[in-house]
């Protein structure tokens, strides 16, 4: 009886394995290293910003953090070939590592590297901060961008209309049509948002949007993804529609105009609601792991307890790794 009952004492506080089986692995992170082009840079951001305004350019701040699966994949696809060329034209790139030690001058203030990404409000990785030659923020990009999703960027950046209008305008205005937005059976919100009795999904596309198509083949309807649809109200904003809409607050406006006034930038967006207040937003092309445990993170109103989709994703990771299941952090 007492064997029994140390051997389950020991597999409920276990937390480096799993009682009678392995610990879960980790896939899909993945090492990189930063191109040679990048500016070498004492990290002082006002002269940084200074020296490539002089030179008609703009600053660009790449913060990145090891094994980093989307900067990996974000310096192989997006930072070559045509791109490359239209960055080291018109920009210089300065490296941050938001877990790094180096010194940052920011505003007159010493901090670490660290430091300065919270300062900055820095969420995700990869993150682009563009400057202009005074330092203030031209733009700010959260997450993985697709070749044609970061060139509207940089040309949005480099023509200097964050002065005029937000980049999804912009976008909306320089960009070809090559999407059709294409239906789901997990879309089930009607047009009244503020009606939902669960946690809400807005999911924000239009016609130029560059990885709509692929977030829908390879994330949508996955089987595991859509298991976690099914507990939320989900919607889909087409951010050029004149159809009309409710928002979760209960304010009567179009889909254009709710679209709008979400501010998101990048196309798929989304944003999660719970009782007409938002929860989360998704600025950035996810792999199937993380787009998962956002909708799981939302539909089991997981803030409560965690606080931040960070705190809870690493929670959720060693749950995992625990169980003995496979985290997997490839994109593809």
């Amino acid at each position: 009886m007492i064997r029994k009952l140390t051997t389950a004492l020991f597999c409920l506080f276990a937390a480096a394995a799993v009682c009678g089986g392995e610990r879960g692995k980790v896939l899909g992170a993945e090492s990189f290293d930063l191109p040679e082009w990048f500016k070498s840079s004492f990290l002082d951001i006002a002269d940084d910003a200074a020296e490539a305004g002089g030179a008609g350019r703009h600053l660009m701040l790449f913060f990145h953090l090891e094994n980093c699966p989307y900067c990996a994949k974000m310096l192989a696809d997006s930072f070559s070939g045509a791109n490359r060329e239209f960055i080291t034209a018109h920009f210089d790139v300065v490296d941050i590592d938001i877990r790094g030690a180096r010194e940052v001058n920011y505003g007159g203030e010493e901090m670490t590297e660290r430091e300065f990404a919270r300062a900055v409000g820095v969420q995700y990785t990869p993150t682009l901060l563009f400057l202009d030659s005074s330092a203030v923020a031209a733009l700010t990009v959260g997450g993985y961008r697709s070749p044609p999703a970061l060139r509207a960027a940089l040309r949005y950046v480099r023509d200097g209309a964050y002065r005029e209008m937000p980049l999804a305008d912009y976008a909306a205005k320089h960009s070809p049509a090559r999407y059709q937005l294409r239906p789901h059976p997990d879309f089930n919100a009607g047009a009244d948002l503020s009606a939902a009795t669960r946690p809400l999904m807005v999911i924000v596309e239009d016609d130029t949007c560059a990885d709509c198509e692929w977030m829908h083949k390879n994330i949508l309807h996955k089987p595991d993804v859509r298991e976690q649809l099914r507990r939320l109200a989900v919607a889909r904003l087409d951010a050029k529609s004149p159809a009309a809409i409710v928002s979760p607050a209960g304010k009567k406006s179009t889909q254009a105009e709710f679209a709008a006034s979400l501010g998101l930038h990048y196309r798929p967006g989304a944003v999660f609601f719970d009782g007409g207040r938002e929860v989360l937003r998704l600025t950035g092309l996810l792999n199937r792991y993380h787009f998962r445990e956002a909708a799981r993170y939302a539909a089991g109103r997981h803030k409560e307890k965690y606080g931040t989709f960070g705190a809870y994703l690493r929670a959720r990771r060693e749950e995992l790794l625990a169980a003995g299941e496979t985290v997997d952090y490839s994109i593809r």
